[in-house]
Order: structure tokens, then sequence, then C-alpha cells
């Protein structure tokens, strides 16, 4: 009888250094046996003290691979006729990849089974098998990046309370116990390869950009760098009532910090892809890598349930105080825009989620509609910038056809009677429109306006 080397099968004539490797590709890949003491074209020739051979191969593996192999294999003795020959059985592991211990986890210490050659695999094929091993989160992964420094974020989690120590390391997911960094720990490193992009767009029906940055370095980093471009770029609005000037930004600070901090915890960083902030004049847009985490509805973000993809990622921000609890922020961005006609948007692909915030001062196009006149008054003109495009058919319709009814109004115009209502209202608080008479009797027209 002879053997023949095949995807399962591989052969040695004698214990040696690269018996780890082929190890390895079977625990990488689909399992399969080793047989030492059978030369290559299949003959038997048997070893010289198998048992001795079959007590050093359980430290040998020990030492030479990781994680833990043991459990996957199985080590005996055959008789072959008046020849013995070791057998070394390995499962496929659960624990995948299983890697060289002095190559690390990298494509020239993770090898896999092709035809009867065990070869070494791709990073690609690595992050695989990291997210097909079941119940590990990519954060927990080892890095494959372990020469990982923390300057940046050991001053920033310094100034709100938390050391970052071997201990702390540890403690917080950025070290196994095996004393390798975790992809959390490369998360928050200088080290970490994904970055945060934001553009400014000229306008918004056109793809020129104005500005754009890209910020690298730990998460701590680019929230702080991406903030405070956020900061400087958006405009603020100045109003006066009476003397005194009052300013409005165009998005609150509280709802850029929630973006922005949403799009960092929650970004699936197994994908290797920016975040990125586009700035319109109406609106922004945050982008980040991950669908819903399973078992999550946008319903159910909006009413402040979450499942976070970075469980150790949001412990680290809820622990210095960044996030009060999780599912929290997105409630507050849409609070903060509770009364405006314009509403934050989800829209959510298998592969990423963006979330559109409406600039609060945006107006549409400026229009002049006419002043209705009071006893001997000239006809004065106004000019005026409307949130709303319904807003602006409102009062060129009022401009035009003088005093009209609700129901005149909905009817012409084509809105629906709970909308008509609501805008009414909001045009007449914001000083825009007036109304005569009550009940079924009321008229809105433009109010008059006083120049100085």
């Amino acid at each position: 009888m002879t053997y023949v080397e095949s995807e399962f099968l591989e052969l040695k004539r004698e214990m040696t250094s690269d018996l780890a490797k082929e190890i390895v590709a079977f625990a990488n890949t689909k399992g399969g046996k080793i047989i030492i003491g059978v030369e290559d074209s299949g003959d038997v020739v048997g070893v010289d003290d198998a048992k001795k051979i079959c007590e050093g191969l359980s430290s040998y593996i020990k030492d030479t691979i990781n994680p833990d192999i043991s459990s996957m294999i199985s080590i005996y003795v055959e008789d072959f006729f008046e020849n013995e020959i070791v057998v070394i059985d390995v499962l496929r592991g659960i624990s995948r990849p299983y890697y060289l211990a002095k190559k690390g986890l990298h494509p020239n210490g993770v090898f896999v089974r092709l035809g009867n050659t065990s070869v070494p695999t791709s990073e690609f094929a690595i992050r695989q098998m990291l997210l097909e091993t079941e119940g590990v989160n990519f954060e927990d992964v080892i890095s494959f990046n372990q020469d990982l420094h923390f300057a940046y974020a050991t001053k920033f989690l310094a100034e709100y309370g938390l050391k970052l120590n071997r201990v702390s390391k540890r403690t917080l997911g950025l070290l196994t116990s095996e004393e390798t960094y975790t992809n959390l720990a490369l998360m928050i490193s200088d080290e970490c390869p994904d970055t945060l992009k934001i553009a400014i767009f000229s306008n918004d029906s056109t793809m020129e950009i104005l500005d754009r940055k890209e910020f690298s370095g730990s998460v701590f980093k680019q929230l702080e760098d991406g903030y405070n471009y956020l900061e400087m770029s958006i405009k603020t609005r100045g109003t006066y009532d009476g003397l005194r000037r009052i300013d409005t930004k165009d998005y609150d600070q509280l709802v850029l910090r929630e973006a922005l901090l949403n799009a960092l915890i929650h970004k699936d960083y197994s994908v290797s892809a920016s975040i990125l902030i586009k700035i319109y004049s109406n609106k922004i847009e945050f982008v980040s890598m991950g669908g819903l985490v399973a078992g999550v509805s946008v319903d159910d973000i909006l009413v402040g349930i979450s499942k976070s993809r970075n469980k150790k990622l949001a412990n680290i921000f809820y622990r210095i105080e960044f996030i009060e609890s999780y599912g929290t922020g997105m409630k507050k961005i849409f609070e903060n825009y509770k009364g405006f006609m314009d509403q934050p948007n989800i829209h959510i692909t298998p592969g990423a989620f963006k979330l559109t915030l409406p600039n609060k001062n945006v107006k549409l196009k400026s229009i002049q509609y006419k002043i209705e006149p009071e006893k001997n008054d000239d006809l004065k003109f106004k000019e005026v910038d409307y949130e709303d495009e319904r807003a602006e058919k409102v009062l060129q319709l009022l401009s035009d056809e003088g005093r009209l009814s609700r129901k005149e109004i909905q009817e012409k115009l084509g809105f629906k009677q709970t909308s008509c209502i609501m805008l009414l209202n909001k045009l007449e608080e914001q000083g825009h429109i007036k109304r005569m008479n009550k009940g079924k009797n009321t008229k809105y027209y433009v109010r008059k306006v006083d120049y100085a």
C-alpha cells in the first residue's frame, strides 16, 4: 500500500521544521491528516521511536502555533507491517485563523491548503476568517499591526479622567490574555488605518468641491479634528430683535457632535473605507460603512434602542462620558429638529449608514410679494427667504389673490388638510401672514410690514 498526497493528506519522511505550517494550513481550511514516516512517493519507511516523536509533538505544536490548537488535533501511532508511522489528525479549527507564533497574524504566518500544497494566504482571506469565526467581534480580533502607539489616545483619555496603562488596556479590551493588541487597540492607536473625509460642495446640484480635508490617526483625533473643522465650516445667520443682533448657526453643536460620534462609534471597521461627511448649502450628510446591526430597525433607533457594533469602543466613550447611554444620540438629534418642517433622514443599505441633517437656516430662493396696503398707504414690497418650498407657494398665492381661506389655499395648492394647517400656523407665528375673522370665516393675508 502506498499513500498519495492530496488536499487532505500531507506526507513527511521525518519530522521537519515546516510541520507547523502544514498543521496551520489544515486547521484554517477543511482539516486533514499528516503522516510522518512516509516518502513523498508514498512509500512507507517508518520512524524511529514513534512514541518519543508523539511526546515531542505536543509541546512543539503548543510553542509554534497560535491560538491554542491542541483540542483540534489528535496524535497517535499506527503499525504498518514492520514499520511505525505517526499520524496527526487535524480538524478544521474553531478559532481561525491559526498562525505561526514567530511570524504573527500576517500572510507569511497564516497558511491554507490549496490542492496538495500549503500556501500563504492574503490579508483579505485572513480578515474573512476572522469574521467567519463564530462569536468573534472585529474589535476583539488580534490586530495585523502589533507595532502600535497611543500618544494621542493617552493624552485625550487622561483629559477625561481615564488613564491608559497596561492594566486598563486589558480591562478595556485593547490587549488579549496573550498580550497581543486587538483591533480595538488599532482603532484608538496613532496607527489607525481608517480616516475621516470632509468635503464642502459649492451647491446642491453640482459636484464642484470648494474645500476638502482628510483626518487620520486615532479615532479620538479624528473626532476632535473633524468636529473642529465642521464648526469652522458651518455658517452663522444673523437676525435682529430691535437693536440686538441674534446669531443662529446652521447646525446646533449638539447635533454635529452626536452625528459625528455616531459615525465613528458604529462604523464597520472591518471594511477598509473612510467615513464621509458632505457639506452642502442646505444639508450635511454623514456616511459610514456598516448597515444596521442584525435585529435592529430604523424604528428601534428612533425610540432609543441600540445594539452597538463596536461594544468596547462604545464603552470607552461611555467611560469618558461622551455618550450618556447607548441609543440616545439619534434621539437627541431628532428632538433637536422638533417643530422644523425639514427633518433629519436616515438611509440604510446593506453596507452603509447615511444620516442627513437639514440646514436650519436654509432658505429657498428669495421672492418679492406684495404687501396689502392699509387705508391710503402705498403698495409696498417685501423680500423674504423661506425654509420650505410650500411656504413660498402660500405667500405667492396670497400675494397674487389677496385674502383666502384655509380651504381655498388647500385646494388651489393641492395640500393635505393637516399639513396646510401646520404650515399656516407656522407662517403666522413667524409673522409672515395674518388672519381675519374666526371659525369658518377665517381668511389669511400677507401682513403689512412697516419700514424704518
